[in-house]
């Protein structure tokens, strides 16, 4: 007998499975580990294709915006100011067809400063026109404005034609408007109400100034304001000696307004006589330490207090 038998290591099956499960659960999770800090790590993802940087580049291009009518302020002034311009390598030849003897030239875009080339379109805008929409009482908008212009032998003319146009004129002028107010330059059409709602208030009390001084001149001498009628007396004559003196704007104010808003009327002097007088009884108690209140009483027949 070979006594080497008994001395051999004896394997139990369960035992190499479990060995074998073990190895692959550590297999598993060194896998899993290496993956999950894989995501941690701040590893380079590929760059944008060409395609992609054509489009971002173009981001400003005109055509996209041709049927859009719901643009931003920003990005409509983005788009006035910063429009897509092809660059000096632009090669205007891929967007025309085989057979077209003729394609953009990028110097037109020097000689006509409204106009700009969409390469999604292939064709020449009216940024002015694409932007604010004129409104026609005849005839309807075509090229540069809802569709491109691409018949490049006729260009000069079709553009000097746009150029003239009304309805260019008039978006011209409303995206002029629109730079200026979005800079700063201008007031907003909200902000040049509240300028002349202000400028005529100024006017106005310009107007009613001198009538108040020659109540208070004449209340503070004694003076009486009415002689025997109404268009007579002091007061009166201290407004005619106040247009005499150069006071232009008392007298645009007297010839110009009608009887009742010229504010010389007994009423309005016993009104402004009133509010003054309230004014100074109101400002001497407030500034006094104290003040007392006078009231007097009466009885009906009964003798009841009233």
């Amino acid at each position: 007998m070979d006594i080497r038998k008994f001395l051999k290591k004896v394997t139990h099956p369960s035992h190499e499975s479990d060995n074998t499960e073990s190895q692959n659960e550590h297999l598993h999770l060194t896998k899993k580990l290496k993956y999950e800090a894989s995501e941690d790590l701040d590893i380079p993802l590929p760059g944008p294709s060409s395609e992609e940087r054509r489009t971002y580049q173009n981001q400003n291009d005109l055509g996209f915006f041709v049927e859009n009518t719901a643009i931003s302020d920003d990005k409509k002034y983005d788009l006035l100011k910063n429009p897509y311009v092809p660059s000096a390598q632009y090669n205007f030849k891929n967007d025309v067809g085989v057979n077209a003897k003729r394609c953009f030239k990028r110097s037109w875009l020097s000689d006509y400063e409204w106009m700009v080339y969409s390469p999604k379109l292939k064709g020449a805008l009216c940024k002015f026109c694409v932007l604010f929409k004129p409104v026609t009482k005849r005839g309807f908008l075509g090229s540069f404005v809802i569709k491109e212009f691409s018949n490049y032998k006729k260009l000069h003319e079709i553009a000097k034609g746009h150029q003239n146009s009304e309805w260019h004129k008039q978006s011209t002028g409303r995206a002029s408007s629109f730079t200026k107010i979005i800079s700063g330059e201008q007031p907003t059409v909200y902000e040049q109400l509240n300028i002349q709602e202000r400028e005529l208030v100024l006017e106005n009390r310009k107007k009613f100034e001198p009538i108040i001084s020659a109540i208070l001149f004449c209340g503070s001498n004694d003076l009486s304001l009415r002689g025997k009628h109404s268009d007579e007396g002091n007061f009166n004559d201290l407004l005619k000696f106040r247009v005499e003196s150069g006071d232009k704007a008392l007298e645009d104010h007297l010839k110009t307004c009608h009887n009742k808003q010229k504010y010389t009327s007994v009423q309005t002097q016993n009104t402004l006589i009133d509010i003054c007088a309230r004014e100074k009884i109101i400002n001497a108690a407030n500034n006094s330490e104290a003040f007392s209140v006078l009231a007097d009483e009466t009885a009906d027949i009964s003798g009841h207090e009233q």
